[in-house]
């Protein structure tokens, strides 16, 4: 749970009220996140609450995740990758 608490060091104990963690873009893709939270072969280890008004998800880890084709949020990650290895691009 180390990470736990260095998320709550740098970004104070409400996480939500902390302006320097941003919201997602719009319902769409929050739909979309929140989707692959929920349906995760995974554990949610860490974080993972939502608030649909204010666009918020939780930092979230994923733990015991099976790496499965079947898996979106596998799935998407894969996707994400092929997408930065072909463009030689890093997500930073």
């Amino acid at each position: 749970m180390e990470f736990k608490r260095v998320l709550k060091e740098f970004y104070g104990e409400n996480l939500q009220d902390n302006q320097d963690l941003s919201r997602i873009i719009n319902a769409r893709h929050f739909g979309r996140l929140r989707r692959m939270i929920n349906e995760t072969k995974g554990k949610v280890a860490i974080g993972g609450s939502v608030d649909e008004y204010d666009l918020w998800i939780e930092p979230t880890v994923i733990g015991n995740s099976i790496i499965s084709i079947s898996n979106k949020l596998t799935n998407q990650l894969l996707i994400i990758d092929n997408k930065l290895s072909a463009n030689n691009n890093s997500p930073l």
